[in-house]
């Protein structure tokens, strides 16, 4: 992404309506902007349980559609993180969160309707290798890499928003479940390389749209690398159209190398990011990581299908084995009226032997060649326990 696309990156993820009040800030580098107004501390306890609830309510009929429609786009469901995600972008207001959220949730659908983006459509973005994805730092969030001398503006909006879709998705589904359950996202913008060939205002217009309606609550914080004056400079001119808690995430890192190499070690093991960021890693292009995601989930759904499979073999050799054990139950047993045996009465009047079928299969066959008769059932049965299910069968 150019410049502006990753200034409309930080904007997009703003997740209010900015204050009338806020403007531009000076700062030192390597500092995070300060933020001049706060939004309403996150509720927890009961108070949270009460607003995912009337989130919920609010959704009302629609919930389940809501919900189909959020697997299918490729996300997950009505979950109480995607509801808080939503209500934290929305100011803690359900009626809001629940409007917006079922909007998404039909945008999702319609645009990622097989629950990824082909690659086939974004084929040129990725061409450009502007996006690697390193791996996730000590919080489990994944660090993305956006080379903005590599991006190439594009006349179609809609794939510079597909390719955003792609790239994002690929960075969601590296999170560690545990360690980063919102899924937040860490972004290094390089623009060491940034000319004037990477300017793309419609396309940073087109994102920040998109980032605000679709993909709220993600950013951990921004760092901009090889940042000089002019770059400062132009962010302070967007600044004032940023949500200040997200301009308080943005840090422009030193232009000395090691000083900006040891920011980024606080959260990121420097093994993993490439040469110019301080580290010694490849770069992985967000396409060959999204290759592993796939690879990854291909086998474990065939690991949950071979794990199915066993089950079902289990379930029907269990029950194979019951078969022949109702088989093998002595003719005697088979044959009791039931009538003399005290607690085994009630069974008289169903068809003879059913529920001493039943015992010879529940108890093995050594017990069932040991019956001639309910009386000798219900003793060989041993503990009381075992006798009460002896009767519940026979009375069934």
């Amino acid at each position: 992404m150019g410049l502006l696309s990753g200034l409309g990156a930080v904007a997009g993820l703003a997740t209010t309506t900015p204050s009338a009040s806020s403007g531009p800030s000076s700062h030192k580098l390597g500092e995070r902007l300060p933020s001049s107004t706060r939004k309403r501390s996150a509720p927890i306890g009961d108070e949270l349980t009460a607003l995912l609830s009337a989130t919920r309510a609010a959704l009302g009929p629609d919930a389940a559609s809501v919900d189909r429609q959020l697997q299918q786009g490729g996300e997950e469901g009505l979950t109480d993180t995607q509801l808080k995600r939503w209500l934290a972008a929305r100011g803690w207001d359900p009626a809001r969160a629940a409007a917006d959220l079922a909007a998404h949730a039909a945008w999702r659908v319609a645009n990622v309707p097989a629950g990824f983006v082909p690659e086939s459509e974004v084929a040129a973005q990725i061409a450009h290798k502007k996006v690697l994805m390193q791996g996730n730092d000590r919080h489990g969030r994944p660090v993305a890499i956006l080379v903005g001398g590599r991006h190439i503006p594009r006349p179609d909006p809609l794939e510079v928003m597909k390719f955003y879709c792609y790239a994002s998705d690929v960075a969601i589904a590296m999170a560690d479940p545990e360690r980063n359950p919102e899924g937040r996202v860490v972004f290094i913008l390089d623009v060491g390389e940034f000319g004037l060939k990477n300017f793309d205002l419609m396309g940073a217009k087109s994102l920040a749209t998109m980032m605000r309606a679709h993909y709220v609550e993600r950013l951990s914080h921004i760092y901009f690398h090889n940042a000089g004056a002019v770059m400062m400079q132009l962010f302070r001119l967007v600044s004032p159209f940023i949500d200040p808690v997200t301009r308080s995430k943005v840090v422009f890192l030193p232009s000395d190398p090691q000083e900006a190499a040891a920011i980024l070690a606080k959260d990121i093991d420097l093994e993993m990011l490439p040469p110019n960021l301080g580290g010694s890693a490849k770069p992985r292009p967000v396409e060959k990581v999204w290759a592993e995601i796939r690879e990854r989930r291909a086998e474990a759904a065939a690991a949950a299908a071979a794990a199915a499979a066993s089950s079902a073999a289990a379930a029907a050799a269990a029950a194979a084995g019951a078969a022949a054990a109702a088989a093998a139950c002595p003719a005697a047993v088979r044959d009791a009226s039931c009538s003399s045996a005290g607690s085994f009465a009630s069974c008289s009047s169903r068809s003879s032997g059913d529920g001493f079928v039943n015992v010879c299969i529940r108890l093995g066959g050594s017990f069932s060649a040991t019956c001639d008769g309910a009386a000798a059932c219900e003793e060989a049965a041993g503990a009381s326990h075992q006798r009460a299910e002896v009767a519940v069968l026979a009375a069934a």
